[in-house]
C-alpha cells in the first residue's frame, strides 16, 4: 500500500465525518423548530388574554406595556408605511382611547407557534365589533393579524412586530362583501337615538325599543316633505305602529307582522314597541347624521 494515498484517504474520511455532522445538526434544528413548548404557548396565550382585557377595559397604558419599545419594533397596517415603536404607540393610543364600547373581540383561528422557547409567532383572524366615540354605529373589524413575540430577560412576552391586512381584498361593482354575519340581540348597541349596525352588504339593521307616544316627525324636519325618505323592511316583535304616508294615508302595523315602509313616511308609536328593521346603508347613515344634528341642537337649547 502506497503511503502517498494516506493523506487523501484521511481527507476523504474527514469530509464524510463533517457531512454526517452537518446532517445531524440540520435534523436536530428541525426537531427543535417543530417542538411544541406547551408552557410557553400557555404563557403567550395568557399575555394575549391580558391584551384583550386591557382593550375591553379601555386601559391603553396597560396595553402598551405588552409592546417592545426598542428601535427594533416594526408594525405594518394597510396602506401605510412601516411604523416604529413611537409611531405605533401614537397610533394605538389614538385608536384605542377612542373606543366607547367593545361588543365583540374574538381571535378566530388562533395559532401560536413557539420557536426555541424564545420567540412566538401568533396569527389569527380578527372578529371585532367596536363602537367608537366619533361613530354613530359600531364598526366591524375583520383582518388577518400577525403578532411576533419575544421573551425578554425576565420571562415576559413582548410584541416586537405586528402586521394587519384585510381578511379579503376582493372588490367588485356588485354589493360589497358583508362584514357582519351575525350578532346576538344581547350584544346589539343600545342608548343611541336609533340603534343600528352597518356592514350587512350595503344594508343596516336596527333593533329599537320605543315607548308609546313617540312621534318621529320632529326628527324628520329638513328632509324632503319633512318625511323619512329611506325605505325600511322589518318585523314588529311587539307593540303597535301607525305609519303616515306621503299621500296622507295611514297604515297600522301590529305585533307579529312584517312590514315595508316606502320612502315618504313618518311613524307614531301607538303601543310600546320592539322594532327590527333593515334599510339601505348609505341613505340611513345620512339620515342619522341629520337626526343627530337635530338632537344636538335640542340639547344645547
Amino acid at each position: 500500500m502506497s503511503h502517498k494515498n494516506v493523506p487523501f484517504k484521511k481527507l476523504f474520511i474527514l469530509l464524510l465525518f463533517l457531512q454526517a455532522q452537518l446532517l445531524v445538526s440540520q435534523t436536530l434544528k428541525g426537531d427543535i423548530s417543530n417542538k411544541e413548548y406547551s408552557t410557553s404557548q400557555d404563557n403567550v396565550k395568557k399575555t394575549l388574554n391580558n391584551i384583550v382585557q386591557s382593550i375591553k377595559d379601555g386601559d391603553v397604558d396597560r396595553l402598551m406595556t405588552f409592546h417592545d419599545k426598542s428601535l427594533k419594533f416594526t408594525g405594518f397596517k394597510p396602506e401605510t408605511p412601516r411604523q416604529g415603536s413611537k409611531e405605533n404607540e401614537t397610533y394605538k393610543r389614538k385608536v384605542f382611547s377612542n373606543i366607547a364600547e367593545v361588543y365583540r373581540f374574538n381571535l378566530n383561528d388562533l395559532k401560536i407557534a413557539v420557536y426555541f422557547n424564545e420567540v412566538a409567532n401568533v396569527t389569527f383572524h380578527s372578529d371585532f365589533l367596536l363602537k367608537f366615540k366619533d361613530e354613530q354605529t359600531p364598526v366591524a373589524v375583520n383582518d388577518q393579524i400577525t403578532l411576533l413575540f419575544v421573551k425578554n430577560e425576565v420571562g415576559d412576552w413582548k410584541i416586537v412586530h405586528e402586521h394587519r391586512s384585510p381578511l379579503s381584498t376582493k372588490k367588485s361593482n356588485a354589493a360589497a362583501i358583508t362584514k357582519t354575519i351575525h350578532v346576538a340581540k344581547a350584544n346589539f348597541p343600545k342608548g343611541n337615538a336609533v340603534n343600528v349596525l352597518k356592514g350587512w352588504g350595503h344594508m343596516v339593521v336596527a333593533i329599537n325599543e320605543v315607548p308609546a307616544g313617540t312621534d318621529f316627525s320632529p326628527l324628520l324636519k329638513g328632509q324632503k316633505d319633512n318625511l323619512c325618505q329611506v325605505p325600511h323592511w322589518g318585523y314588529l316583535e311587539k307593540g303597535s305602529l301607525e305609519t303616515t304616508h306621503q299621500d296622507h294615508s295611514t297604515t297600522t302595523v301590529s305585533a307579529g307582522e312584517v312590514f315595508y315602509m316606502p320612502p315618504g313616511h313618518t311613524v307614531i308609536v301607538v303601543e310600546d314597541a320592539r322594532i327590527i328593521d333593515f334599510s339601505p346603508e348609505k341613505e340611513m347613515l345620512e339620515l342619522l347624521t341629520d337626526i343627530n344634528k337635530i338632537l344636538a341642537a335640542q340639547k344645547n337649547q
